[in-house]
């Protein structure tokens, strides 16, 4: 039976990187100076939504996603932090299959840190009755999504799209 409360969603797309040097790879990239400003605002926006301490936090294991995660909740509950690899390179239902069952066990407030196209593709199809998905998930975005039950465009309603200001490296 899914629970009665409303339930959270916070689904943020890493903020904006440098380009991949030499033999680098993909997953060690870093932010970039405009990336670093960004997660500043991030924080500013996330720290004005009241997130409860229990929440439970999902981030993809790249270098980018941890430090955005460091830099938008930097007082995040170290235990209810969980990296995991499926996270990254994740297609857009595998990771709606991994976020309904981790809503499942864990009501409440749930937030993932991760990368296109997945973000992207469960921005557009979760909240299609929203005219704020339209432009989709660039670095730095947070969807913002209350609901309950399993994450169905009818079961659940994008609260806010926050997007970093461009100009603010």
């Amino acid at each position: 039976m899914p629970p009665t409360d409303t339930q959270h969603l916070l689904l943020i797309r890493h903020a904006k990187t440098l380009q991949a040097t030499g033999m680098q790879r993909d997953s060690e990239r870093e932010l970039s100076k405009r990336g670093h400003a960004q997660g500043e605002q991030m924080y500013h926006y996330l720290t004005e939504i009241n997130i409860p301490a229990s929440a439970t936090l999902l981030c993809s294991p790249s270098m980018r996603t941890r430090q955005t995660l460091q830099m938008c909740m930097p007082d995040a509950d170290q235990s209810a932090i969980h990296f995991l690899d499926e996270i990254y390179a994740a297609y857009t239902g595998d990771l709606l299959n991994l976020l309904n069952k981790q809503l499942q066990q864990q009501p409440g407030w749930l937030i993932l840190i991760g990368h296109n196209p997945s973000l992207d593709g469960i921005v557009r199809w979760l909240g299609q009755n929203s005219t704020a998905t339209l432009t989709g998930m660039a670095t730095g975005c947070i969807a913002n999504f209350s609901g309950n039950g399993p994450l169905l465009p009818e079961n659940w309603q994008l609260e806010q799209l926050f997007k970093p200001e461009k100009n603010s490296s």
